[in-house]
């Protein structure tokens, strides 16, 4: 996957999309491979996993931080994964292209909104997924987020691969029979409205959204990444490491081009 760019974006915050990268960023440098990681969104999720992280797993650098914000200003690098901060329009085009010369996997985090980040990003993107809970506010995000997808392939005149990703789907340990099967009718609702209402405007005619098969479920470790900064195969949660892995898998599959086909025949 040399050099492969992943765009990881959604109009709408709060649907997954940094604990996507996370899981991503974490699942192939356990295979392996390096990692860059450029963070351009102004909260900044990513940057303040990865010093979590890195502190975890034994970083002994430094960190340049803005002492107003506390947040991370210049690149760093740790255990094959380097970390971009404060990515913006204005220096994403160069920072995409030294990562891609320099790394496997380029992961880009974007801000829960519709804006010209989104737009270069899914423009350099070699694959683009888009995290989003079975909920009609995310279901909104898509349709924003699928209608800015659909200017920029028009404008590249080529067709990019474009994923759903189902995010904190499943249903908690702890809930009622009647509470998980509700959750499980939503969960298979979303699915369904997404693989079959929404469109891609491509060249005149619609092309279907897909969604992946692997969802990313409801699982504690995800939660505690944010607090942790380590990775589910650090909480020794089998189901919760698994879930990640076949997420990893099926992005790796889509990359080697088994469903870019589909795409473009649809």
């Amino acid at each position: 996957m040399a050099g492969r760019v992943i765009a990881v974006g959604c109009s709408k915050g709060g649907s997954g999309k940094s604990t996507t990268t996370c899981l991503l960023a974490t699942a192939y440098q356990a295979q392996g491979l390096t990692v860059a990681l450029l963070d351009a969104d102004p909260q900044a999720h990513l940057a303040k996993w990865f010093r979590l992280w890195a502190i975890a797993t034994g970083f002994t650098g430094e960190f340049v931080i803005d002492p107003k914000t506390s947040r991370i200003t210049d690149a760093v690098d740790h255990n094959g994964i380097k970390l971009y901060p404060l990515v913006t329009k204005d220096d994403m085009r160069g920072k995409v292209a030294e990562a891609k010369a320099n790394f496997d996997l380029v992961l880009i985090d974007l801000q829960g909104a519709p804006n010209n980040e989104m737009v270069f990003a899914f423009g350099a993107a070699d694959l683009i997924v888009v995290p989003a809970q079975a909920s009609g506010f995310d279901l909104d995000g898509l349709i924003t987020t699928t209608s800015i997808y659909s200017e920029v392939v028009n404008m590249k005149e080529r067709l990019t691969p474009y994923f759903v990703l189902l995010t904190f789907t499943g249903v908690p340990r702890k809930q009622s029979l009647g509470g998980k099967l509700i959750r499980q009718a939503t969960d298979a609702y979303a699915r369904e409205q997404i693989s079959t209402v929404l469109k891609v405007d491509f060249a005149g005619e619609p092309h279907p959204v897909h969604v992946l098969n692997t969802e990313l479920h409801y699982r504690q470790p995800f939660k505690s990444m944010s607090l942790t900064g380590m990775p589910p195969s650090a909480k020794d949660d089998a189901e919760a490491e698994k879930n990640q892995m076949a997420l990893a898998q099926e992005v790796a599959l889509v990359l080697q081009g088994q469903w870019q086909s589909e795409i473009a025949t649809a």
